[in-house]
């Protein structure tokens, strides 16, 4: 029960924030009691952007990677990379999650929110190094290149993106309440985007291929298949479909002049 949550997600600004179905308190005597959980922990209303919530899960809310095992793994696949043929990505992949922060399963697009509010995206190294000087941990996440996760709470990575707006100044007037809502509130947290040592990870600084990267440019789904389709060009395709919609409204006289027309006349016997 202490191990999965539900989350309560915000429809606008995807603020979030989890109950766990139940908690453990300890009695004077030192024994633990395990309970139920009391809440909710949010309000009615985002307290971010004044936005209502949506509830989501239930799901684990403890730590999703075995680090000892990964770890284990990660060797394996060094000691042995002339058996893979996909080692340089089983090695990025599994040094991104051996760098995870362990605390919540969930993490922060960051690139997404920026949208939201209309404001350019700063680059990730500012990002980790404002998070790194507010006295939090912080790591990439190997669901998404742009994602983060940290221990900070949602509060502190919208202070963050607010000190940026003050850097970056957004154009009010095509801004929607909720950002308006946003923006306008004090920040409650102490922002420096000074460049922290590590602010890097050590997979970027070792130049691991983290990301899957496509093979080609527009690399990708093609057309949908069309049942008896050919594999002509688009060139020959519209040449033999010339004039196809003239021919069939051709009306019934128009064909019998042309059969007339075109019969043979008959020898005098």
């Amino acid at each position: 029960m202490m191990n999965t949550a539900i989350a309560y997600v915000c429809t606008y600004c995807e603020n979030f924030a989890f109950q766990r179905f139940g908690e453990i308190v300890t009695k004077p005597n030192g024994n633990p009691k395990f309970s139920a959980a009391h809440g909710p922990p949010v309000s009615e209303k985002c307290d971010n952007c004044g936005g209502r919530y949506h509830m989501a899960g239930p799901m684990w809310a403890e730590p999703i990677h075995n680090v000892p095992f990964v770890t284990k793994v990660l060797n394996h696949v060094n000691k042995y990379s002339h058996q893979f043929n996909t080692q340089e990505r089983l090695k990025g992949l599994l040094s991104v999650v051996s760098e995870e922060v362990p605390d919540g399963p969930l993490y922060y697009p960051v690139s997404k929110f920026c949208n939201f509010i209309h404001c350019i995206c700063p680059p990730q190294v500012k990002v980790r190094s404002a998070i790194l000087n507010a006295g939090y941990k912080v790591s990439s996440t190997h669901c998404s290149a742009e994602g983060i996760k940290t221990d900070a709470p949602p509060s502190v990575i919208w202070d963050i993106l607010r000190a940026w707006v003050k850097e970056n100044p957004v154009k009010r007037e095509k801004l929607v309440p909720q950002v308006i809502h946003i923006l306008q509130k004090t920040p409650s947290t102490t922002v420096s985007f000074e460049l922290h040592p590590d602010a890097k990870p050590q997979s970027k600084k070792l130049k691991l291929r983290r990301f899957q990267q496509n093979p080609e440019k527009y690399w990708g789904p093609k057309k949908r298949a069309i049942p008896g389709s050919t594999q002509e060009s688009l060139p020959d395709r519209k040449h033999r479909l010339q004039g196809k919609r003239a021919r069939q409204e051709e009306s019934p006289q128009d064909e019998e002049k042309m059969s007339t027309s075109e019969e043979v006349p008959k020898a005098d016997p």
